[in-house]
């Protein structure tokens, strides 16, 4: 049988005005050769800058036939997957993901921090919950744990409201990124009720003392009906790598997943069509710490590109295919042993460039 892996790399392509100087710096021999001899290449058209998914979000969001709401510019409908996976599934009402935050206040900005730094336990997580609990009853509204990092609100006439993934808002001036409706009044009103019973929370007390973020605000996206889209029967992929955490969601859709693996695991037997999904950039391209990105991205070299490339050349795999992101763009490259063949053309990251 063929072997065809696919890669998902958010943030694979630097950010347009780093770009040049970042690619300069790279060293990655093997992606510079998959990328410089493809089959085929394409480009998603460029994002608006204050979309409300990220092009990665969008693209996948897309492979699962959740076309609807990228199209309008709204958060990839998330929650019923996410609820779903962590055996929450519900047949009635609309739902959105809520995640505890972190937000910095400044006197003419609002940024939310990366929720990746949060680092809050389940303890602290549950506690916070129950604190919060109490308005939501007030306000008539379910709450669900789901998590340490998420929890999930029905609100079935909120269901025209606009909301942002919180890796397109963290670290940006929040004002853009707001949830949009006729109803947002009432969320407002629920989320400063809640940010005022966790302002005095020991939790939080606890957290300052110890300079961890507090949480003082939620994060509301993702929205959806409860009654969960039947996805395997859209997907091409034989298998998936690498999606957890919050992919985890889409993970469980795909015939096989596995969120904890080895790429000697992949390699020692290919799937047939396996899509790899590979985080290590995201965090440190939000924070704009173009160093730690550039250290993981030679990381990932020596850890994906060569022994891919090895494999590519060894005929242990037929195809791969590269689709790399950052806040604007998605392109996407495929190549194959034919067209690595192609000797007289330069091995280049100029691909990577806007």
């Amino acid at each position: 049988t063929m072997s065809h892996i696919e890669i998902v790399l958010p943030f694979g392509l630097p950010s347009a005005q780093m770009a040049k100087q970042l690619v300069h710096e790279l060293e990655i021999d093997a992606l510079a050769a998959m990328i410089a001899h493809t089959r085929t290449s394409s480009r998603l058209p460029d994002f608006a800058p204050l979309s409300r998914a990220l092009p990665h979000e969008a693209w996948l969001a897309y492979q699962f036939g959740l076309t609807e709401a990228i199209v309008s510019d709204n958060s990839p409908p998330f929650a019923a997957a996410a609820m779903q996976l962590r055996g929450l599934a519900q047949d009635k009402g609309f739902w959105f993901i809520l995640h505890p935050a972190h937000v910095d206040v400044g006197h003419d900005q609002m940024v939310m921090a990366d929720r990746r730094t949060l680092a809050l336990a389940a303890a602290e997580s549950l506690a916070m919950f129950n604190a919060a609990k109490p308005c939501f009853d007030e306000a008539g509204r379910t709450l669900l744990y789901g998590d340490a990092m998420t929890w999930f609100i029905r609100a079935d006439d909120w269901n025209d409201f606009q909301t942002t993934s919180p890796d397109m808002a963290c670290n940006r001036n929040l004002s853009h990124w707001m949830p949009e409706g006729k109803q947002e009044l009432q969320w407002r009103k629920l989320q400063n009720e809640v940010q005022m019973v966790w302002h005095t929370h020991p939790i939080n007390a606890a957290r300052a003392e110890r300079g961890a973020k507090t949480v003082n605000s939620l994060w509301l996206w993702g929205g959806t009906y409860g009654a969960m889209p039947n996805f395997p029967a859209i997907l091409p992929y034989t298998a998936a790598f690498g999606f957890s955490g919050r992919m985890e969601a889409y993970g469980q859709f795909f015939p096989e997943n596995r969120p904890e693996y080895t790429v000697a695991d992949i390699l020692s037997n290919p799937p047939e069509h396996g899509m790899v999904f590979i985080d290590q950039l995201i965090a440190p391209a939000l924070a704009a710490d173009w160093n730690a990105w550039l250290s993981a991205y030679q990381e990932l070299e020596a850890v994906w590109f060569d022994p891919l490339f090895e494999e590519l050349n060894n005929q242990r795999i037929d195809r791969i295919t590269l689709n790399l992101s950052n806040d604007v763009t998605l392109k996407a490259f495929s190549t194959d042993r034919q067209s690595q063949r192609k000797f007289w053309i330069r091995k280049s990251l100029s691909e990577l460039l806007p």
